[in-house]
């Protein structure tokens, strides 16, 4: 059992609006850049004196910020490089044509040229960040030491769900918009709009309008299966019972991941929608501390 603490402090901290808590946490860690297309791919990296090295991939539409409840408690045993995937955040668009592959391939590109093409390191991803680390997973093969996928809805071949969204980019003001994030965080990301505070919904503004790429138009929403078939290190996945793909995940799960045989060791998590790593950030930090030093190396 990991001995460190999972949830270091409220966010934000009191009297603390929500986007100083986000460059709060920003500039605690370091900004670096790596070669992508004719532009840069952006990385922010905490934790650099640590041994271990851990690579987080964000959501759809999404950036950095998506891990913004769990990087102070996980970089305090690993270092954590946490891109934003070319395409959204700060990061410049991909050469064309778009695939998952081209993708991963700056990235591991990238993370070669920050630590060493020989450096090991666990994988994370959240949504279609759990697209990424599968795909990362199998082209760096015995280098990565562990896989976790957190709300992976393209595990059992599903992409999107129909869900009285509201289109943010139509609304006439500030307020407007904002309403719009909240709707969508409360029927995609968290468990009903009660759940949705004021950080998220200044995370969700910050990271939507920065968006684009769009993986729906370049990648299979089956493509995450296949890919695990190849990989051979230990793999993880955790989902939150009240997640929108839960139902479907559930149902499928013993004709997807138990009939090709994939060694795929799942977690629950109760009182949890999609966006698990914010909503409890307690649970899903203690489990993925945990299973990091399971897998350290030796």
């Amino acid at each position: 059992m990991n001995d460190l603490p999972t949830y270091a402090e409220d966010m934000p901290l009191a009297g603390e609006g929500a986007e100083d808590c986000i460059e709060r946490i920003l500039a605690t860690g370091s900004r670096k850049t790596t070669p992508c297309g004719e532009g840069e791919m952006v990385w922010h990296v905490w934790g650099e004196g640590n041994a271990v090295p851990v690579i987080l991939f964000h959501g759809n539409f999404g950036s950095w910020p998506h891990w913004i409840r769990n990087i102070p408690i996980l970089s305090q045993r690993y270092a954590l490089y946490v891109p934003d995937v070319p395409g959204f955040g700060d990061s410049d668009l991909p050469p064309e044509p778009y695939c998952i592959e081209g993708l991963v391939e700056i990235t591991l590109e990238g993370f070669d040229a920050l630590t060493s093409p020989d450096t090991r390191f666990h994988v994370t991803g959240f949504s279609f960040g759990s697209t990424m680390t599968g795909f990362t997973a199998k082209a760096a093969g015995d280098r990565v030491l562990s896989v976790s996928l957190c709300g992976g809805s393209r595990l059992v071949g599903m992409s999107d769900l129909q869900r009285p969204f509201i289109n943010w980019r139509k609304a006439k003001t500030d307020d407007e918009r904002m309403a719009a994030h909240r709707n969508n965080l409360g029927v995609a990301m968290l468990h009903g709009i009660e759940a949705v505070d004021d950080l998220a919904v200044a995370i969700q503004d910050r990271i939507a309008t920065r968006c684009r790429i769009k993986p729906r138009e370049f990648l299979d929403p089956a493509a995450l299966l296949p890919a695990l078939t190849h990989v051979k290190v230990p793999m993880l996945t955790l989902w939150g019972v009240h997640d929108p793909y839960y139902p479907f995940m559930n149902e499928k799960w013993d004709e997807t991941i138990g009939a090709n045989n994939i060694p795929l060791k799942r977690i629950d998590i109760e009182d949890a929608s999609h966006w698990t790593i914010y909503e409890r950030p307690d649970v899903m930090n203690r489990h993925l501390l945990d299973w990091y030093a399971e897998n350290d190396p030796a």
